[in-house]
């Protein structure tokens, strides 16, 4: 079923709130707090945003792609999958994964990460917006989710 106008609003609004709280979360934080790593293992919150930035981008691209795809990706989902168990899935860290080397940072200033990020996410607003495509048959294999609906999982 597409989305209806009601379903972009939400969505548009999900992805103002997820912005807006971002910016809160990282607004005064000095440089060391920015740069602070708990251990070499775990990222600091400025590649935190670089990683967000770097996944929005390809989900963005790849999306694009399979609209121009010959290919019908909405005719293997899932039919049992739903927006809010979508999100779910993409909002649960209880299992953890490893990120591929592409979506690590690489030590981006957090002033750079944020412009990109901001650009990046007014695209896909932009995208939601002026699309008068159905939403929910553009899937994609992705290693955390499977067969999924793109548009789902890539925004939240």
């Amino acid at each position: 079923m597409a989305y209806s106008p009601n379903e972009r609003r939400e969505l548009i609004q999900y992805l103002d709130k997820t912005r807006d709280d971002l910016l809160a979360v990282v607004r005064g934080l000095s440089e060391a707090q920015l740069d602070f790593q708990t251990s070499p293992k775990c990222w600091c919150i400025a590649g935190i945003v670089e990683h967000v930035v770097l996944v929005e981008e390809a989900v963005l691209a790849r999306v694009l792609q399979e609209l121009t795809s010959a290919a019908n990706p909405g005719s293997e989902m899932k039919a049992n999958e739903t927006d809010a168990g979508l999100l779910r899935k993409a909002t649960d860290r209880s299992v953890k994964l490893e990120a591929p080397g592409q979506f690590h940072p690489t030590g981006k200033p957090m002033a750079s990460s944020l412009e990109q990020f901001l650009a990046g996410r007014k695209k896909i607003v932009d995208f939601i917006q002026s699309t008068h495509l159905d939403l929910r048959h553009i899937s994609t294999e992705t290693r955390a989710f499977g067969l999924s609906m793109v548009i789902s999982v890539s925004f939240s």
